[in-house]
């Protein structure tokens, strides 16, 4: 439940869904935010990096949640998403073919990169 329903975790999901343009916030579980990677339609590789934002938001989430419990540190979730999105832009960068993926043009719409 940490991961979908607390008013934290609606926000950050939320805002996540505006930037990446897929719908995650209404889901009420982590199956159903799966459920929603698999059934928004698309290529493979499109699949995969709704997948990987989504796996990227969840650690993200877990880390935010560790540090308030185990460091008494808050995470703003601006911070948070930005992070987020930082990480799987390098991830991409460094780890596929995609090495030339503008910074730009991820941080408007990081599936309009993909489509």
């Amino acid at each position: 439940m940490v991961f979908v329903k607390c008013p934290m975790v609606a926000e950050v999901w939320s805002r996540v869904s505006w930037r990446s343009d897929v719908r995650w916030y209404a889901e009420n579980n982590v199956k159903g935010l799966f459920d929603v990677a698999a059934q928004s339609g698309g290529s493979k590789e499109l699949f995969n990096l709704k997948t990987t934002i989504l796996y990227s938001t969840l650690w993200f989430i877990w880390k935010a949640r560790n540090n308030k419990v185990f460091r008494m540190q808050s995470s703003y979730i601006d911070s948070l998403i930005d992070d987020c999105f930082a990480q799987i832009f390098t991830w991409i960068v460094n780890r596929t073919k995609h090495k030339s993926l503008c910074w730009q043009n991820w941080c408007r719409s990081p599936l309009s990169c993909f489509s």
